[in-house]
C-alpha cells in the first residue's frame, strides 16, 4: 500500500450509470487493477462517485484527498444522459443555433455532407 503523500500515480475510470457507479484504478508501479462499486444517487450523481473514490482511496489506505492527489489520470464517463433520452423523464429541452450551424449534432458525430470539407 502506498504511503500518503507518496509518488505512486493512479489512473482511475469512473463510469456513472444508472443504478451504479463503477470505478477501476490501475496502480502504475505494480500494474494492479482494482474495481469497486457504489449506488448511483440520481438526484446527485457526484455522491456514488465520491463513495466510489472514496471506496478506492480506504482499499489503498489513504484518504480521499490523498488518493486523489496521487491520480496521474482520471476519465469519467455516464450513462445518465442517454439513459434519460432513452426513458424519456428528462426535462424538455431545445437547441437554439446559428444561421450555418445547424448541422453541429451531425458534425459531432463526423457526418459530413462532402467528407473532404472542413465545414
Amino acid at each position: 500500500m502506498p504511503a500518503e503523500g507518496g509518488d505512486v500515480l493512479f489512473r482511475v475510470a469512473v463510469d456513472v450509470g444508472g443504478t451504479f457507479t463503477d470505478c477501476l484504478v490501475l496502480e502504475e508501479s505494480t500494474g494492479e487493477v482494482l474495481q469497486f462499486k457504489a449506488p448511483t444517487t440520481p438526484s446527485d450523481p457526484s455522491i456514488g462517485l465520491m463513495d466510489a473514490l472514496t471506496k478506492a482511496a480506504t482499499a489503498y489506505e489513504l484518504t480521499v484527498e490523498g488518493f486523489a492527489a496521487q491520480i496521474g489520470l482520471l476519465i469519467h464517463g455516464t450513462t445518465l444522459a442517454t439513459n434519460t433520452l432513452i426513458k424519456k423523464d428528462g426535462a424538455k429541452t431545445g437547441m437554439v443555433t446559428t444561421r450555418d450551424f445547424a448541422d453541429v449534432i451531425e458534425i459531432r458525430r463526423g457526418y459530413k455532407n462532402v467528407r473532404t470539407s472542413m465545414y
